[in-house]
């Protein structure tokens, strides 16, 4: 195991590169701008190379070291500034939007509101699980060390999350 061990600014680089999208995706759902997102990831990346005697590059559990730095930076955000933990606009990073033309533009911020109002109604902890899972695209290992739960809790709490997802996303039709 070289690299982010040994302070190898290419592999640092080469893990950036790899969870950028997935952090600042999750950072995004819950702080109010890009600025603010891009923050938290630098401040993530910041707390990661400052730990790099922890993982290198190459160990299967970096991604979800990272995610759980970034939850922490975000806790920590939240408690600093002492207001409500509401969700940012989460729509654009769970359903795209292609530039079909003004009908299925319409389709598509309808089928994202539908989304977005159903995944309000989840438990935060739910929500949590299927960022995780489903958009961050953790495994249920990763998902386990991030929350501190067994992995067979969260494949379970993802069952259930997915189940009341569905029963609301029935509810908003």
């Amino acid at each position: 195991m070289t690299g982010t061990r040994s302070g190898d600014e290419d592999a640092w680089e080469a893990v950036y590169r790899r969870v950028y999208r997935g952090l600042f995706a999750y950072s995004r759902r819950r702080v109010p701008d890009d600025h603010a997102a891009d923050d938290v990831v630098a401040e993530v990346m910041a707390r990661a190379i400052a730990g790099a005697d922890r993982f290198a590059p190459d160990d299967p559990g970096i991604d979800g070291w990272l995610f759980g730095i970034c939850r922490n930076v975000l806790q920590e955000r939240w408690r600093s500034q002492q207001r409500d933990a509401r969700w940012a606009d989460i729509g654009p990073s769970l359903v795209p939007v292609d530039d079909d033309g003004p009908l299925d533009q319409v389709l598509h911020h309808e089928e994202r509101t539908r989304l977005v109002t159903a995944f309000a109604r989840l438990k935060p902890e739910e929500r949590d699980v299927l960022e995780l899972r489903v958009a961050a695209g953790l495994d249920a290992d990763a998902v386990a060390g991030v929350l501190g739960k067994r992995p067979g809790t969260v494949r379970m709490a993802q069952a259930r999350a997915l189940t009341r997802l569905r029963t609301f996303l029935e509810e908003v039709t």
